[in-house]
């Protein structure tokens, strides 16, 4: 798990899946107000008003409406990032279409 805190926002990552949005004014007491919905994210940084994530292979720049709780794509610049790996190390092949964000086990 990894957040960020930025003003009076918490963003926690829930890997692979997205970011919980915590209203972050009473630190002892942080406020879910929002999920933003981020397949394949694994973190991000946020620079004044913007936030960069790594979602997969894409590093995506956005922006985060505090008022509307509105998550806005402003930029997306595709394979930064290599493809993930599965938890054993071991790499898989995929197209050129084709992203992997997450990994399950299969027993």
């Amino acid at each position: 798990m990894y957040l960020n805190i930025k003003d009076n926002l918490m963003f926690v990552n829930d890997v692979n899946k997205g970011f919980h949005v915590y209203d972050y004014s009473n630190p002892k007491s942080p406020v879910r107000t929002n999920f933003i919905n981020v397949p394949g994210a694994t973190d991000l940084a946020i620079r004044d008003n913007t936030i960069y994530i790594n979602q997969a292979v894409d590093l995506v720049t956005a922006t985060y409406n505090i008022t509307t709780k509105k998550f806005t794509v402003t930029n997306r610049n595709k394979n930064v990032f290599p493809q993930k790996q599965a938890p054993n190390g071991q790499s898989e092949y995929t197209k050129d279409n084709q992203v992997i964000i997450d990994w399950t086990l299969i027993k």
